[in-house]
């Protein structure tokens, strides 16, 4: 039997191929090093051996790579949805030690989603807050912060850092507002106190008060 070029004997070829390369590269494939490498080639040759099975049974090989495109078609999309990401661009002169999205808000826009990838890019004040009638909930679940000229925070780019920090809700004016803040400083060693928690809170509530008033 001979077998045919199909989706599933190229792409995961491929991808093995560029699992190999971006190891040797870095040595640090998404943080898992070796270990991706095994999933890869675990991943890959389950992949061949399953297509293998399918043209030796089903001798229609149009019909095996339409439904082969359409499983990748349908798990690249269930993959993209999963790493739905936005990406916070810090205002140039960006100076703040948080960085605060405040959702619900009536008189504030959507926050921006961008298909197919399901990634935004968001602009930050130089305030660091951002007020947004985008619910809570349905906000992407993935971060990532850049300086004003694309540098990636938590990257050799720049000595900029950010970690997420608390996520709460707080009633101005009589109206209840959820929010998200993230720290950020030239350091990739975090440390605050209950205080410097109280002290965000304080200054969050006053300025969050004045923005929703002139919003």
């Amino acid at each position: 039997m001979i077998i045919k070029p199909t989706p599933f004997n190229i792409v995961p070829i491929v991808f093995m191929i560029w699992a190999f390369w971006a190891y040797d590269k870095s040595k640090d494939l998404f943080g898992l090093g070796r270990l991706y490498l095994v999933g890869f080639t675990f991943l890959t040759v389950t992949i061949i051996i399953l297509d293998y099975f399918a043209q030796k049974r089903y001798h229609k090989y149009g019909k095996i790579v339409f439904i082969e495109l359409v499983l990748l078609a349908g798990i690249f999309l269930i993959y993209s949805y999963t790493q739905r990401t936005k990406n916070l661009i810090l205002a140039e002169g960006f100076n703040k030690t948080y960085v605060t999205i405040v959702y619900g808000v009536n008189s504030a826009n959507k926050l921006p989603v961008v298909l197919p990838n399901w990634h935004a890019k968001i602009p930050i004040p130089l305030s660091g807050i951002l007020l947004t009638t985008t619910d809570f909930e349905t906000d992407l679940p993935h971060t990532k912060m850049l300086t004003s000229k694309g540098e990636e925070l938590n990257s050799d780019a720049t000595n900029l850092s950010f970690i997420k920090f608390i996520n709460e809700e707080m009633e101005v004016n009589g109206e209840v507002y959820k929010y998200r803040s993230w720290m950020v400083a030239q350091t990739t060693n975090f440390t605050y106190s209950s205080d410097d928690i109280a002290k965000y809170k304080e200054d969050l509530r006053t300025s969050l008060t004045n923005l929703i008033t002139e919003n």
